[in-house]
């Protein structure tokens, strides 16, 4: 089952600041979810960088729908296989190369990359029972007509103010 995942835009020192505190790293899910483990002090995320985090792009379980069929393109310079890697051992993206191949397609073009056979045997987070084929494909549609642009947008943003994006998977 993919899990739900999280994006963050950061400043150069923000990230930085996690590469020199790879503890900060690893609770970077607690951002998303507003969540702590009981065994772990409460951190204040806004005494740790010198500015203020920018709101989190929550992605909820679609990010692993979203990476599916980013895989049906090839890209010359390659966020993917790449990024896939990075934000699999839970690292930073090359967010200009990513915003660069998030802006050169739509929500329209990820659709007609759908193999629904193929996607059936994946398996992704919160999508419906395999044996109703109007449900299915209602579902993909909409994860990816709501939740696309809303990707494209943050990190083309993020790019835009001179940031890096750090995409996480929560374990």
């Amino acid at each position: 089952m993919s899990r739900p995942c999280g994006v963050l835009a950061l400043t150069v020192s923000q990230m930085e600041t996690l590469e020199e505190n790879p503890e900060l790293l690893e609770r970077l899910p607690e951002l998303r979810l507003g969540l702590f483990d009981e065994e772990d002090e409460e951190i204040d995320w806004a005494s740790v960088f010198d500015e203020p985090l920018q709101d989190v792009l929550d992605l909820g379980g679609s990010w692993a729908l979203l990476r599916f069929l980013f895989f049906k393109f090839e890209v010359p310079d390659g966020p993917y296989p790449a990024a896939n890697e990075l934000i699999a051992y839970r690292d930073d993206v090359d967010a200009e190369a990513f915003g660069r191949f998030l802006q050169s397609i739509d929500s329209d073009k990820l659709l007609s990359r759908v193999d629904y056979r193929e996607l059936r045997a994946e398996v992704i987070y919160g999508k419906p029972p395999r044996d109703d084929q109007e449900d299915y494909e209602e579902w993909v549609h909409n994860v990816v007509v709501r939740d696309f642009p809303l990707l494209r947008a943050y990190v083309v943003n993020a790019v835009a103010a001179g940031k890096g994006v750090y995409v996480w998977v929560d374990e």
